[in-house]
């Protein structure tokens, strides 16, 4: 104070505040949901939390609810167990209100055909998710659903929000079974009427009926019976009711019809097998027709064609439906009749061979033919059963004959074969097939046909190399003169197939040998063996 001057000193301590973290389990959370606090501390000292709605903990990692929404700042105080000293951590997270959510449903029992409409009732927009309890899911607010079987089922609803927050709603669901309509009725329909129809009804799962039979009358009666006038169609309709008040309802239609007509004609009456006959239909009030041509055979078409492969008289015979009862029949006045075609076949045979014509007869051996046009296949022409042709000094080889048989009712049918000539000279012709149980001579035997030859022998072998016959034999022109029956040599019948023959020696009175057929596409085989094949049919 400018008199003089004093001093005094005093010691003061500062303590260090005690360090800690702190953390939370989540930074956002539901109402009601638990989060986890957690401290760390480096410095030892107790901790005392406040959790920022009125609540505190002093235990070090604390799990607290939050029973309301918004922004909660929580904190937590450290103090040092060394000092009075203290430390302050603060953070903040985000209570988001939990979905409130419930079912709503237009009813909650109902028919298996019934679909119910369900809907989400709920505090905000969230997810949804639907469990029908049948193993069928939704996820949209509003959902229409049928379910497949009768039952109780308990569907449950989950709305969770954005955040994740979810809460649940269950509500029970009853499903009626319904029953299954159904009935059969006699007669099924008929022909112009009056009639009474009676009904069996075969409904299951119903105790309850309503009948409806389309003739202004109707019935609660289990197997009624109802009475129509006249003809129409009519519509018969059955509800069936079960205790639960489910129904079905069938429809069926019974049809009284004007009778029908039928009619008929065709265009042909008789012909030749195989006859090919087209009908025409001139039958009124019918929808469905069945033929009956005679022959066993029938057709359900509205205009059939026919064709009659035997020969015979034939009644046909035309039944016309109006419905499946209803129905009439005509059976034609004049009849069909099909002539059989002839069966032809001729033989032929070499009368002479002497210069300058070589004569063979013809004579048919079919059936059922009275008339007869040959044709020789020399340009000549000839008529009757039996004919003859005189083939000219330079014809030779072979001929196409062709032989046309007409019946008394001009039917008419053809046949070819071909017709070899020998030569006037020297020659040598093997047949390619023949028939041992067809008559007697020409194509039931296997004989080569020769002249001139003053050595010959021809073997016949089966398939598998056997011998089955064979000949030197020749008459005194030179003429092989021994056939081959188609027995082996043991005198077996041999039975239908291909044989090998072999011509080991063939030589002319010129000394000249055979060199095969002349018409055989054969190679020269040399001059000991020429083969060929015969066909031996039975």
């Amino acid at each position: 104070n400018n008199c003089s001057y004093d001093t005094s000193s005093v010691i003061i301590y500062v303590y260090p505040k005690p360090r800690f973290t702190i953390g939370k389990s989540v930074g956002n959370i539901c109402v009601n949901q638990p989060v986890q606090f957690v401290s760390n501390l480096q410095d030892s000292g107790y901790i005392v939390w406040h959790f920022g709605d009125g609540d505190s903990s002093i235990a070090y990692n604390p799990t607290h609810v939050y029973t309301s929404t918004g922004k909660k700042v929580f904190t937590a105080t450290l103090t040092s167990n060394f000092n009075t000293c203290k430390s302050i951590q603060k953070d903040s997270l985000i209570v988001q209100a939990t979905p409130i959510v419930s079912i709503a449903a237009d009813t909650n029992r109902g028919c298996l055909n019934h679909y119910f409409n369900f809907t989400a009732i709920s505090n905000g927009n969230h997810y949804y998710a639907w469990d029908f309890g049948d193993s069928n899911f939704a996820v949209t607010k509003d959902v229409p659903y049928k379910f497949n079987k009768p039952g109780t089922y308990t569907i449950k609803l989950v709305a969770t929000s954005i955040l994740g927050c979810k809460d649940s709603a269950f509500k029970q669901i009853e499903v009626y079974p319904i029953p299954t309509a159904l009935f059969d009725y006699t007669p099924k329909d008929t022909c112009t009427g009056p009639v009474w129809v009676n009904f069996t009804n075969q409904s299951k799962g119903a105790n309850s009926f309503a009948w409806d039979f389309g003739n202004g009358n109707s019935s609660n009666a289990t197997n009624p019976r109802s009475y129509y006038s006249g003809i129409g169609k009519y519509k018969i309709q059955l509800t069936a009711e079960n205790t639960y008040f489910c129904y079905d309802t069938i429809t069926q239609d019974f049809e009284i019809f004007n009778k029908p007509e039928p009619d008929f004609d065709f265009d042909v009456n008789a012909g030749c097998t195989p006859l090919t006959v087209n009908f025409t239909n001139k039958s009124k009030f019918s929808k469905t027709y069945l033929w009956y041509f005679g022959d066993s055979t029938t057709s359900s078409l509205e205009n059939p064609q026919h064709i009659y492969y035997k020969s015979g008289t034939y009644n046909v015979s035309l039944v016309a439906f109006a419905g499946k009862v209803c129905s009439d029949s005509i059976q034609v006045n004049k009849t069909i009749i099909v002539h059989p075609k002839p069966i032809p076949s001729f033989t032929h045979e070499l009368l002479t061979i002497q210069k300058p014509y070589r004569d063979i007869v013809f004579t048919s051996t079919g059936i059922n033919g009275n008339k007869f046009e040959w044709n020789f296949g020399d340009g000549k022409n000839g008529t009757g059963e039996t004919t003859r042709n005189k083939y000219a000094d330079g014809d030779s080889g072979c001929f196409t004959v062709k032989l046309r048989v007409m019946s008394t009712n001009n039917c008419d049918s053809a046949i070819t074969d071909t017709v070899c000539l020998p030569g006037y000279w020297n020659g040598l012709y093997v047949p390619n097939a023949f028939t041992p149980d067809l008559g007697t001579g020409g194509p039931n035997e296997f004989l080569p046909i020769g002249i001139e030859l003053k050595k010959y022998h021809i073997k016949v072998f089966s398939q598998w190399g056997i011998l089955v016959w064979e000949s030197t034999s020749l008459d005194a022109a030179g003429r092989p003169n021994e056939a081959w029956k188609g027995y082996d040599l043991n005198n077996n019948p041999c039975p239908q197939g291909v044989y090998i023959w072999v011509v080991s020696e063939a030589i002319f009175t010129n000394n000249e040998p055979w060199k095969g057929m002349t018409n055989s596409n054969e190679a020269n085989y040399g001059l000991q063996a020429r083969p060929g094949n015969v066909t031996l049919i039975r």
